[in-house]
């Protein structure tokens, strides 16, 4: 087991969008999402990052992967991870979804975790997966 005081930085290393719940498309007249990745830490409210990531696309793979958050303690995400995806507008972002990763324990030995967020009309959530990783400080 590893000190819970290490301070680790969460990168993204891509993700992947669905169409919108309602099968509107994300940006007038007929664009694709562009997309911002917020990491969420200890207790969902406790923003620690984010990454944008090319426009007009559905998914993209970082061959350099981005770093979303830096020296976030260990102890608190062993507590909580949480992805906020949004579409970033001219004027505003468009919520696609959100979710809380689980099962992640193993991200500390530097594997790359897929964390799905599935679509929910009820709750307004698109739908998106995200892949992403942990590095010590």
């Amino acid at each position: 087991m590893f000190d819970p005081a290490t301070r680790w930085d969460v990168f993204i290393d891509g993700y992947q969008l669905n169409t919108s719940y309602t099968g509107d498309a994300w940006d007038f007249p007929g664009g694709f999402p562009d997309a911002v990745v917020t990491v969420f830490s200890p207790n969902g409210t406790t923003r620690v990052g984010a990454v944008t990531g090319p426009e007009n696309v559905f998914e993209a793979t970082f061959t350099t992967p981005r770093r979303a958050a830096m020296g976030v303690r260990a102890d608190a995400l062993l507590t909580y991870v949480g992805f906020l995806m949004q579409d970033s507008d001219l004027t505003d972002y468009e919520f696609v979804g959100s979710c809380v990763a689980t099962s992640y324990a193993f991200a500390f030995a530097g594997t790359i975790v897929t964390t799905t967020c599935p679509r929910n009309p009820m709750t307004g959530n698109s739908g998106f997966s995200v892949r992403w990783h942990l590095e010590r400080s």
